[in-house]
């Protein structure tokens, strides 16, 4: 049998899919905060985006 040439287990995959997991709440959370920069400009941000669901709405 080669090295490497088995099939990973329940748990690695489960650990695997996990550590993915992680690794995408970790970059989405880096998108979103460097997008902002302060807490201030994550503030105009919410603003805008309910300006903008407010004149969808027709209001």
């Amino acid at each position: 049998m080669k090295c490497g040439s088995r099939r990973p287990s329940g748990k690695e995959r489960t650990m695997k899919r996990k550590i993915a997991a992680a690794v995408a709440v970790i970059l989405a959370c880096m998108w979103t905060l460097t997008g902002c920069h302060t807490v201030k400009g994550f503030g105009e941000d919410l603003q805008s985006g309910g300006r903008a669901i407010e004149r969808a709405s027709g209001r």
